[in-house]
């Protein structure tokens, strides 16, 4: 159902709907005022409302998200091009109370976390409730959610990171671009495993219950996306963003258990804003040889994307991305194996604009170059991402002393940048505390209280850093060591037409194995991919080779990388005929037929 079909988007029905609050099962609560509609999407509204106390022990302020009347949504999910087979069946307030902190805990887990903080990258669900209307079937969905106050600019309010699409204001320091990806990268920590810093406890390297085999993939992660919440302290630089619109998120198999199946391929997910896609979202059903792989990997590409578009301070249609355009892909230049497809290529010293080469160093850029690969697997993984930006940002941050000297602004910190200024301090220490009667909050959050590990300096030979223990390194374009029985080909990137078949006389040995699995994008459920590797299994050498064998009179299965295949048309063993030859045969030739 779209905001045209349900009343609710009318402003007096949305009135009424409002003023049926006291009639809910599950209540907002007494003295809640309504104070505005803060956004209409496709599929639901979404409202502020105030406490009216004079000083209360819980949060003041409060979003409420309407969900419109669809009766079909229990079945379909609230994804717009439904869920794929095999996924597990989540709704968006299923997801967002994970991140939020609640979830199952273990007997020592709930002895330690009375203390315990909530994420603060994630925007949290207090509860939910279904209202039902005095005359409905279906009933709107209603979810309780934090209030980011956002910051007021050019007289409008503005929620999100959309604010920085303007070439008016001032650049952004990269130190700030740095806390801003450090906040990032808590983010995707905790769609990863449910936790927002690394650990290493636990036989699941510190994963959250029911985070062991699974991870979220996000689809949706865009500007508008990213809410601006409040300052902690009126010292910091940078406010608290956090990460909303779960409606598109995905439950997928952790990275590892992706390689463990094989050939794992998902299909198109068309989900999202069109321009900000991951391209295995857009163009997964186009590499037959390496299919794409779906999750962290995919909220990595999308978060460094919007460091991308901070950076030019440009979110126009000419920053979109289009992982299906073989032109726009023809544009970004060439790849080579040491130097992977990356769509960051507006960032390359020769398009970047002055102020980037003059503000942004390169390891800024690199890095966000490197997480905007094309390939999924030539991407850092979410551990090493989160150590590589603190990184980043001790260096950045290490000359820094004092405050901003426009005669030294290399070695003092800069002025706060003047849309972060403006961001409101958190009002009292109670702004993130839920309200008694909302039970679906549960008493304590499930995210373990570790806190942040103590950053030191990479170790370096001869001046040059070496990567950190566990970093993860490409392996080449076949299965992992773990699973025996089938041999690595030579680390490479595939050679192929831009999104289409791969070259394959080109490519080592591919290897392909058969395994029977009911998970989503399993190979067993890809028969367009079978029917590929039917064809082309017997044809391991490539396809043209394969027929030179046969024309030769060879079997292909004796084929080796290092050979010359014979051409039958080119007998380099027979030359031309001398004159007396040639005669000799005519005459054999013309006694035979005069007989």
């Amino acid at each position: 159902m779209t905001a045209t079909d349900d009343p609710i988007v009318r402003s007096i029905r949305f009135r009424e709907f409002m003023e049926s609050e006291p009639m809910w099962r599950f209540r907002l609560g007494d003295n809640w005022r309504y104070e505005s509609r803060l956004a209409v999407t496709d599929h639901a509204v979404i409202a502020h409302y105030r406490c009216q106390d004079e000083d209360p022990l819980h949060t003041r302020d409060v979003v409420l998200k309407i969900k419109y009347k669809n009766p079909l949504r229990l079945e379909q999910g609230d994804r717009p091009n439904g869920i794929p087979d095999g996924c597990p069946h989540k709704l968006e307030h299923n997801n967002v109370y994970l991140l939020s902190g609640n979830g199952r805990r273990t007997e020592q887990q709930m002895s330690s976390y009375s203390l315990a903080p909530r994420p603060k990258n994630i925007i949290r669900q207090y509860g939910r409730a279904q209202v039902v209307g005095l005359r409905d079937q279906v009933p709107n969905e209603v979810t309780f959610l934090e209030y980011c106050p956002g910051i007021e600019w050019d007289d409008r309010l503005w929620h999100n990171l959309e604010i920085f699409d303007r070439q008016d204001i001032d650049v952004i320091p990269e130190v700030d671009l740095w806390i801003i990806f450090k906040q990032f990268t808590r983010m995707i920590m905790m769609l990863d495993c449910g936790n927002e810093i690394p650990s290493n406890a636990g036989p699941f390297d510190g994963r959250q219950l029911g985070w062991e085999h699974h991870e979220m993939c996000h689809y949706d992660i865009e500007p508008r996306n990213i809410l601006i919440g409040y300052r902690e302290s009126g010292d910091d630089r940078v406010p608290m963003l956090k990460l909303c619109d779960f409606g598109d998120t995905l439950r997928v198999l952790t990275y590892e258990h992706q390689d463990k199946l094989g050939r794992y391929r998902f299909a198109n997910q068309l989900n999202g804003r069109e321009g900000y896609r991951a391209p295995e979202a857009v163009i997964g059903d186009t590499e037959m040889v390496q299919p794409f792989h779906n999750g962290s990997c995919s909220n990595i590409f999308q978060f460094a994307n919007i460091i991308r578009l901070l950076m030019h301070r440009d979110q126009s249609s000419s920053m979109h991305l289009h992982p299906q355009d073989e032109d726009w892909i023809e544009d970004l230049g060439e790849y080579t194996e040491s130097k992977p497809l990356s769509y960051a290529a507006s960032l390359d010293d020769d398009d970047a604009d002055s102020k980037i080469k003059d503000n942004y160093s390169g390891t800024l850029k690199d890095l966000v170059k490197e997480c905007m690969r094309e390939k999924p697997s030539r991407r850092p993984r979410a551990r090493d991402l989160w150590l590589r930006v603190r990184d980043g940002y001790e260096a950045c941050r290490a000359p820094m002393q004092g405050p901003y000297d426009p005669a030294k602004p290399s070695r003092t910190w800069p002025a706060i940048h003047p849309i972060f200024a403006k961001a409101p301090v958190a009002p009292s220490p109670h702004y993130r505390t839920a309200a008694p009667q909302w039970l679906g909050d549960a008493a304590a959050p499930s995210t373990p209280h570790l806190a942040s590990p103590e950053w030191e300096p990479p170790p370096t030979l001869n001046g040059q850093p070496i990567p950190r223990e566990g970093e993860y390194e490409y392996k080449g374009d076949d299965l992992p060591d773990i699973i025996p029985g089938y041999l690595r080909s030579r680390p490479q990137v595939p050679l192929r037409y831009p999104h289409g078949y791969p070259m394959l006389e080109t490519r080592a040995s591919v290897n392909i194995p058969e395994r029977k699995s009911d998970v989503c994008g399993s190979i067993t459920r890809n028969v367009q991919l079978m029917e590929y590797y039917d064809r082309m299994g017997h044809m391991w050498m490539g396809e043209e080779n394969y027929w030179k064998m046969l024309e030769a009179g060879l079997d292909p299965q004796t084929y080796n990388w290092g050979m010359t295949i014979p051409d039958p048309e080119r007998d380099l063993e027979r030359g031309q005929l001398s004159g007396t030859e040639y005669d000799t045969e005519e005459e054999e030739g013309g006694e035979s037929g005069g007989a």
